[in-house]
């Protein structure tokens, strides 16, 4: 059964009146010309073929004045949804559809860059819009919004003309052509999303509260020589939770030491490899919540990320 639930955002949007009427820019006019590029995945071995989850839905804005201008507050509906993920092995598209209404609420592409999944979808056979979502263990943010995203991104674009993501820009229209660049896009969207509702996980009832990460960082040491770094060594780490593998992607090719380290701070496994990929088995360990450990010898670097094995 859904649930509604109404929260309101002042999404900071600025325009102005004339002759004592709101003339609101509709947007989004802006789009890409290519998908985010990084290989599609499977988003059900993140969430699952089914998972019930809430969904921020926008209704109709309620439009104020602030100092002779116009101000936007976005209201958001929040809903129960069984949410059906559905991939498609030969295509690479993923489908997210309601399951109890049988709405589509997403078709496309879906990849994984860094924290972010990045959903791609084609609005005709020339243009595309992107969205985020941000998946924590037990929370999501974005899900069901990629035209807000898209707005969002081109009121970026209006107060920041001289950005490196803008590839063309027709001022008098307001629209942009961005470039479908993994680093650029990594710059503006982390941001967005986090101003979105964050929302819950419900059928994942995994105990996040009493975990032992912190417990196990404390007793990790650096090795003399290394510094300790964050998301210089590896791009992502997929699936997380995991209950089968994860499959972690490099930056770059070159020698690399893996542990994997439980809540007891012991390794239990060790993999040495020289590869931009490595597939670790871990449906064999032990539920739990685990630190992933990276060595990069060559340039003395070492990164750390906090898995759960499911």
């Amino acid at each position: 059964m859904k649930k509604s639930i109404y929260i309101l955002l002042i999404i900071g949007f600025y325009t102005n009146c004339k002759n004592s009427d709101f003339l609101i820019d509709f947007c989004p006019k802006s789009y890409f010309t290519e998908t985010f590029p990084k290989r599609p995945i499977d988003l059900s071995k993140r969430l699952g073929d089914s998972v019930l989850v809430e969904i921020a839905t926008p209704t109709e804005p309620i439009a104020d004045t602030l100092n002779d201008s116009l101000v936007i507050k976005q209201v958001y509906q929040i809903d129960t949804v069984h949410l059906g993920i559905i991939y498609d092995n030969k295509n690479k598209h993923t489908t997210l559809i309601d399951l109890i209404d049988g709405d589509t609420i997403f078709f496309g592409y879906v990849s994984k860059y860094r924290e972010l999944f990045y959903l791609t979808e084609k609005k005709t056979d020339s243009t595309y819009w992107i969205g985020a979502l941000n998946i924590d263990f037990d929370s999501i943010q974005g899900l069901g919004m990629i035209r807000e995203q898209m707005c969002d991104l081109e009121d970026f674009a209006k107060q920041n003309s001289q950005s490196n993501i803008i590839q063309k820009a027709d001022t008098s229209t307001g629209t942009f052509v961005f470039y479908a660049d993994k680093k650029l896009i990594r710059e503006i969207y982390p941001n967005l999303t986090k101003n979105y509702p964050k929302l819950k996980i419900i059928t994942d009832h995994f105990d996040y509260i009493s975990n032992d990460w912190k417990k196990i960082e404390s007793k990790l040491s650096v090795e003399k020589g290394f510094k300790f770094v964050q998301d210089e060594i590896v791009e992502s780490v997929f699936p997380n939770p995991a209950n089968e593998f994860i499959e972690i992607d490099f930056n770059k090719l070159d020698n690399y030491i893996v542990q994997l380290i439980n809540s007891s701070v012991r390794i239990v496994t060790t993999k040495k490899i020289k590869d931009m990929n490595l597939t670790i088995p871990v449906s064999d360990f032990d539920t739990g919540f685990y630190i992933l450990k990276i060595y990069s010898p060559n340039d003395n670097l070492m990164e750390t990320h906090r898995i759960i094995i499911k």
